[in-house]
């Protein structure tokens, strides 16, 4: 083994084997590279996340120098991971998770960073509608329900044929 200066570069290593009993000899080479290990590091948005919304993970890790990151590994703590650079993932259940974000390099200094990530109960809507003729009103019945602690603050309704209503 052999401990390198932390100073990212290439170098050449040679190996001599010489054997004792007729002095014979073989050299080799190779160029290695020694590089500065990657810094995972991200965010989400939005800062609250609700069951079944969608969250953007936001990827700021950073490689020094030449030595890039070649790899991104995410694991959103709950079975389900991504390879993409800036995922967008939305959890089906509550609770806490771990997310880990993993920063591979091209000389396996790989990096990884987890922070915990909360995921509170979404709002349930759901409406009734009377069927009607043509020309007649169709009234509309929200059904919402709320996670305990919250309330809902807007209702927008869309009803298909390019008019909506707010209330």
């Amino acid at each position: 083994t052999h401990q390198y200066a932390p100073v990212a570069g290439n170098y050449d290593v040679t190996l001599i084997a010489t054997s004792a009993l007729n002095g014979c000899t073989d050299t080799t080479f190779q160029n290695i590279r020694i590089a500065d290990q990657p810094v995972a590091q991200f965010s989400w948005s939005p800062l609250v996340v609700c069951v079944g919304n969608q969250v953007t993970f936001s990827n700021t890790s950073t490689g020094t120098g030449t030595d890039t990151i070649s790899a991104h590994i995410w694991d959103f703590g709950d079975g389900f991971g991504s390879n993409d650079t800036n995922p967008v993932y939305a959890y089906a259940d509550t609770g806490y998770y771990n997310v880990t974000l993993t920063v591979v390099s091209p000389t396996n200094c790989d990096s990884s960073l987890t922070l915990q990530l909360y995921v509170i109960p979404s709002p349930t809507a759901s409406f009734t509608a009377n069927a009607v003729c043509y020309g007649l009103s169709t009234l509309f019945n929200p059904l919402t329900t709320t996670p305990p602690g919250t309330t809902i603050d807007s209702i927008v309704w869309t009803f298909g044929d390019g008019n909506g209503f707010t209330g």
